[in-house]
């Protein structure tokens, strides 16, 4: 603008007649921001390590499940199998004391209804069985017709008492500890939003120079926060909080839950 009101002017001006400043900033983290941005993250590594355990705590026992299934239908398969082969030799013997006048008709055909609901069910044991063996072989990844060497033969195995299981659930189980490391989590941000709530303050190094002459200088600036102490994020913590109590009294209650019904 100057050399436009004022053509030549800025071209007779000397170098040190010119003015200019420079200045830097280093900002300065009050109440401990680094380390709790650092102990929230640590926090949540944790509960994420711990929900993947959980994760593979439930496909495990989907496939124990899967295996005593298995067995079981097979074990309800042999059972109408050998069922089945009893109605076939009653039909074989109806028919032949009908052949010799021995019985009547309906004596026949009521075997031969009760033998065909054998077949029906024979079906019915065997379809089952190929859906259990299906079942548990997407869990283990595999395909085709598994072989498991082991039976539903009672074991002797002893058995501690329901309370030293329920305590064994609530120090060992994935989503329990899980439940637990989010609960510290959420104190860990309550931490963070209550240090962001202080005001940071900015250190600066100053340089200038006017006419030829270098100005050096050091400045401090904090914001002067009245009305922005993170209120909003400090409450909503304090809810997530509330949340992760309610969380883990879920998980600890559906851990005594099965270890009842599975006692």
């Amino acid at each position: 603008l100057v050399g436009d009101v004022f053509p030549g002017v800025v071209e007779r001006l000397a170098p040190n007649e010119m003015q200019y400043s420079a200045s830097v900033q280093m900002p300065f983290e009050r109440g401990g921001k680094r380390a709790r941005r650092t102990e929230l993250a640590e926090s949540l590594a944790r509960v994420t390590a711990l929900d993947v355990d959980d994760a593979a705590r439930g496909v495990l026992l989907q496939a124990r499940q899967g295996w005593v299934d298995l067995l079981a239908a097979r074990a309800a398969s042999t059972l109408a199998t050998r069922t089945r082969e009893s109605y076939d030799r009653l039909v074989a013997l109806n028919r032949s004391r009908l052949a010799s006048r021995q019985i009547a008709g309906s004596e026949l055909a009521r075997s031969a209804v009760a033998r065909d609901q054998a077949v029906l069910a024979e079906d019915e044991a065997q379809l089952a069985v190929r859906e259990a063996n299906d079942a548990l072989a997407r869990l283990l990844g595999r395909q085709g017709a598994l072989t498991l060497a082991d039976t539903l033969a009672p074991t002797r195995r002893d058995v501690p008492a329901e309370a030293e299981l329920e305590a064994l659930a609530l120090e060992r189980r994935a989503d329990v500890r899980a439940a637990r490391a989010a609960r510290g989590a959420a104190e860990a941000n309550r931490r963070l939003q209550e240090a962001n709530g202080r005001q940071d303050v900015a250190v600066g190094f100053d340089y200038g120079n006017q006419q030829g002459i270098a100005l050096y200088g050091l400045s401090a600036s904090i914001p002067f926060g009245v009305f922005n102490r993170n209120q909003g994020e400090r409450e909503k913590a304090q809810l997530r909080i509330q949340q992760g109590d309610a969380r883990l009294a879920a998980a600890e209650l559906q851990a005594r839950t099965d270890v009842r019904l599975a006692y």
